[in-house]
């Protein structure tokens, strides 16, 4: 007798439980290696294994998570442990509540990092120390102009946590300044501690290489006319860093969040905000990162300097399209919202499309064809061309994936159509989609 398929909310509760048990070993090698340390002994070796068996698992729970969403489950993650309400479908939503949340411009909330504090403290320190820079004409100016630097330059160690231009436009300023002590001319006074200033300048930059400037040599010209034009240029520059860095990781990814919900009408508009939000500490990997652009990663395809986020965006997309192709959601011949799918063409509006997504869709619903487009306003108005042409008899929105501004291109018009208009109000799946049709159509049973 064959042993009977797990279902995914089954194998969901298998790799639970069995990541929750590898947890507990981890828990307790390593409180045996706090109380009795055996640097590369077996205890190290069979840590290490855990851990890798513990992101194998992890990897494994996402994509047995989603499973268990595409086929119109729903999983709630804490404490007690997964709970699968495979029958307790989300309530349907209006295209008029839909607008309304739309015209609201609601976003979603994150939880914030360290990384860019640490940026705005060492920063903030280190401009205090200097004290920008000024016109040198008295004693007391240039013994207090060398007195600083060297405060500055005492701990210059911790410019090592600075991304490496940061590191330049510091050296920049503090080797600017010491040009202007040294072509002054500068009193004896302070000859000696102007020679130990260049010295550690030069000995830093020479083990630490964070980039060309030309204060550090003799035979180098400033670039702005005068050694002071240069430390004001570094000075500008590293104080709107300062500024930008004062923005914490949480409150960049809410703007963010914003702005993605409102719409983002250039490739280019969104790289530079997806930049200015990862200058605040945050690592190109991060999850709440590549959630926050999943929805509109296709915007970001010729994105330079952005290599280690896109590949990330592919990685979750890939995993997505796994879970999805994993499911295999047949419907029985005599399911009354075929009259409603049966070789109707539909246009799919939210987000970028996935590999298998449009083919599983035309498969599962026998649409006549699916017609989903990119994200991004741009396609919307196609999109919205079509509709009011009646080139479609069905619009699924993907309200999740939808930004504001796409909200209010497409769904005016199909409204203004009549064209019936199923609302996905969660991940998206098969299942999903399914309870969608049934619910815009709640009488279809009674009319077969």
């Amino acid at each position: 007798m064959s042993k009977p398929d797990v279902t995914p909310a089954e194998k969901l509760g298998n790799i639970d439980r069995e990541l929750r048990h590898v947890l507990s070993q981890i828990t307790t090698l390593y409180r045996s290696l706090a109380e009795s340390p055996e640097p590369l002994g077996s205890k190290e070796k069979t840590l290490k294994e855990l851990l890798d068996h513990r992101d194998r698992l992890c990897a494994e729970l996402g994509v047995a998570g989603m499973a268990v969403i595409a086929t119109g489950g729903a999983v709630t993650v804490g404490q007690p442990p997964v709970q699968i309400a495979a029958d307790a479908p989300p309530p349907p939503i209006t295209p008029e509540e839909l607008l309304e949340h739309a015209r609201r411009g609601m976003a979603t909330s994150w939880t914030g990092s360290d990384q860019g504090q640490a940026r705005h403290r060492i920063l903030t320190e280190t401009l205090s120390a200097i004290g920008g820079p000024k016109p040198l004409s008295t004693t007391d100016d240039f013994v207090g102009a060398v007195q600083r630097l060297g405060r500055a330059i005492a701990k210059m160690e911790q410019w090592l946590e600075l991304p490496r231009p940061l590191q330049k436009a510091l050296m920049g300023l503090t080797s600017s300044i010491a040009r202007q002590i040294q072509d002054g001319p500068p009193p004896l006074v302070v000859a000696d501690p102007l020679n130990v200033v260049f010295s550690r300048m030069s000995a830093w930059s020479r083990e630490n290489r964070p980039g060309f400037v030309p204060g550090l040599s003799r035979h180098n010209d400033p670039d702005y006319g005068s050694w002071l034009a240069d430390a004001s240029h570094w000075w500008a520059e590293l104080q709107g860093e300062q500024q930008r860095t004062a923005t914490t990781p949480e409150q960049a990814l809410r703007r963010l969040g914003r702005i993605v919900n409102q719409g983002v009408d250039e490739a280019e508009d969104l790289v530079a905000i997806v930049q200015q939000t990862i200058d605040t500490g945050l690592e190109q990997t991060d999850r709440r990162l590549v959630q926050a652009l999943s929805p509109i990663r296709s915007l970001l395809d010729d994105a330079d300097g952005l290599e280690a986020l896109r590949h990330a965006l592919d990685d979750a997309a890939d995993a997505n399209d796994r879970a999805l192709a994993s499911v295999n959601l047949e419907l029985d011949d005599d399911w009354p919202w075929f009259q409603f799918t049966r070789g109707v063409p539909v246009a799919v509006c939210g987000g970028d499309p996935g590999e298998n997504a449009v083919a599983q869709l035309e498969k599962t619903f026998r649409f006549g064809a699916v017609a989903w487009r990119p994200a991004g306003v741009e396609h919307a108005e196609k999109l919205a061309e079509g509709i009011a042409k009646g080139e479609y008899g069905m619009l699924v929105v993907l309200r999740r994936y939808l930004s504001h501004r796409e909200t209010t291109v497409v769904l005016p018009v199909a409204m203004a159509t009549d064209l019936p208009i199923c609302i996905i109000d969660t991940s998206y799946g098969v299942g999903q989609l399914r309870q969608a049709i049934e619910n815009h159509f709640p009488d279809a049973k009674r009319s077969t």
